[in-house]
């Protein structure tokens, strides 16, 4: 049986509104300019650091933004608004039939991820959560955590994730990497790190297991 190891935010969870609010709450408190929504998220999709994000809007202590979203990212009046891909929960249901299903997050607080799975019903979905701390090499930190997994197989292994820490992770793990577009990076970035398989979100990831029969 294929053991399929899933990101969250990006891949799962729709996090852009959260990302948003975060950044516009910042900008606002350090009497910066707001980029519009679309503009902001262009810009995380393209790659662009968060300190760059922050001197484009007209931040002087880039240093400070960057430290305050570190701060808030997770925290609950900023997780509300998250929201499930449309359909996730029917396609995580139909590929739990035959398949593993372990979480893969890099989180700082166990405590507020464990409330926002119960909170989109999708715990039940997965055999397994593995969760890691949100460090400087975020593909390593995948990488490690999966590797310690006692269902890892590598020849039955797929990395499903929205960014190129995930990509990277598969690649380090020599595991098959599929990469959502429904995330944080755009075509262009995460055709650069090479992945198997790049689909629009995981309502089309049957099928696209499906082109990979010999694999397993």
């Amino acid at each position: 049986m294929r053991t399929l190891y899933f990101d969250l935010d990006g891949t799962i969870l729709d996090v852009s509104s959260r990302l948003y609010s975060v950044y516009l709450d910042i900008v606002n408190q350090l009497d910066g300019e707001p980029l519009p929504k679309e503009v902001y998220w262009q810009a995380k999709r393209e790659q662009l650091s968060e300190g760059t994000i922050a001197k484009r809007s007209k931040i002087d202590n880039a240093s400070k933004y960057v430290q305050l979203r570190k701060e808030r990212i997770e925290l609950p009046k900023y997780l509300k608004h998250d929201k499930l891909i449309p359909r996730a929960l029917e396609s995580l249901s139909e590929l739990k039939k035959d398949n593993q299903m372990v979480l893969v997050t890099l989180r700082n607080s166990t405590e507020n991820l464990y409330q926002q799975l119960r909170r989109f019903r999708i715990e039940p979905l997965f055999d397994k959560v593995l969760v890691g701390n949100n460090g400087k090499e975020r593909w390593s930190s995948k990488a490690k955590i999966i590797r310690s997994d006692n269902l890892f197989e590598p020849r039955r292994a797929i990395i499903v994730g929205d960014s190129e820490a995930d990509i990277l992770a598969g690649k380090n793990l020599n595991i098959l990497a599929i990469a959502v577009l429904s995330g944080i990076r755009g075509r262009k970035e995460l055709l650069s790190t090479h992945p198997d398989c790049i689909i629009n979100d995981i309502t089309q990831l049957r099928n696209a297991l499906d082109n990979f029969p010999n694999q397993f």
